[in-house]
């Protein structure tokens, strides 16, 4: 149905945004405050870029399945996104 598609979208799209914003912010209040480069804080700007890119690459590559029956950005992109989804091609 097209509310399920829609209420999808929007809990996707909300996940995106508040994990790029969130993590970056995290990440670069790290990397720009001397007081917080000891290997704790370090540790935990590893995380958030890590979870950073997860909200950049990640998150779409899983909507897009789950909002429209055929994938629509090519062959290319369709064996790419196997692999940054970490699924199975069968």
């Amino acid at each position: 149905p097209t509310w399920e598609v829609g209420v999808k979208a929007a809990f996707y799209a909300v996940a995106m945004v508040m994990a790029t914003i969130g993590n970056a912010l995290v990440f670069i209040t790290i990397a720009f405050n001397k007081k917080l480069q000891s290997p704790t804080y370090v540790y935990i700007a590893n995380l958030a870029l890590s979870d950073f890119v997860v909200g950049v690459f990640n998150m779409w590559m899983h909507l897009v399945p789950n909002v429209i029956p055929s994938w629509p950005l090519g062959s290319e992109l369709c064996e790419i996104s196997i692999f940054i989804r970490s699924e199975s091609p069968i």
